[in-house]
């Protein structure tokens, strides 16, 4: 009959053990899967916000090169005009001839206008290419964070999966030492009364505790 009940005990024991581990090994998943939820929301907001930063400072860049070149070509345009005025002035001194001024004045005019126009052209040129680099260099910087997300993103799982591969060896470790506390002599007698222990002194456990601290530091 002893051996029985010790047979009949061990049993008990081992079917509390099982049945302990695999409660732990739930609860570990569930709160390793939380953190990991987290963790990859935290990531996505933080990206978010640097593409937002970093969109706005494209808009602004992109903006502050066409305000450029309108100030450019104005200024452009005021130096075309007083030279056109110039060249008049100096015709009208050395042509006295009426009709011949005016000949001269539609020539400066014409050359002045197809000045004008090859001069905006140029600038525009200039712009469209100042504007493609600007527009590749910001495309990159957008790339790159895209990639730093997937960086960290892959870190995040990569940690994850690592706790995960060590639950199981946690979980029995930490069950162990928790029969050793919770198991005195007086267990044949109330077979309850580890369990009960068990339970309470899991509400400290170093795994839950080290979960928890994980999720908060979030």
């Amino acid at each position: 009959e002893g051996r029985e009940g010790s047979e009949g005990a061990d049993a008990r024991a081992r079917e509390l053990q099982d049945r302990l581990e695999l409660e732990l090994l739930q609860q570990g998943e569930e709160q390793y899967e939380c953190i990991l939820k987290r963790k990859e929301q935290h990531v996505a907001e933080q990206i978010a916000k640097m593409m937002e930063l970093a969109r706005e400072k494209q808009a602004a860049e992109l903006k502050t090169l066409k305000e450029t070149l309108e100030i450019d070509t104005k200024e452009m345009k005021k130096k075309l005009e007083a030279k056109r005025l110039e060249r008049i002035q100096a015709m009208v001194k050395v042509t006295p001839d009426k009709m011949a001024q005016e000949r001269l004045k539609r020539e400066i005019n014409n050359s002045h206008i197809q000045e004008v126009v090859q001069v905006i052209k140029q600038m525009t040129e200039n712009l469209e290419k100042h504007q493609e680099k600007l527009e590749e260099k910001q495309a990159a910087c957008l790339e790159q964070i895209r990639e730093m997300e997937k960086q960290f993103q892959q870190e995040v799982l990569a940690e994850y999966e690592v706790r995960m591969k060590g639950l199981e060896a946690e979980v029995k470790e930490s069950v162990k030492a928790c029969l050793r506390n919770c198991l005195p002599s007086e267990a044949k007698d109330k077979p309850e009364r580890p369990y009960e222990a068990f339970r309470e002194l899991c509400d400290q456990d170093p795994l839950t505790a080290k979960a928890g601290a994980e999720e908060s530091r979030l």
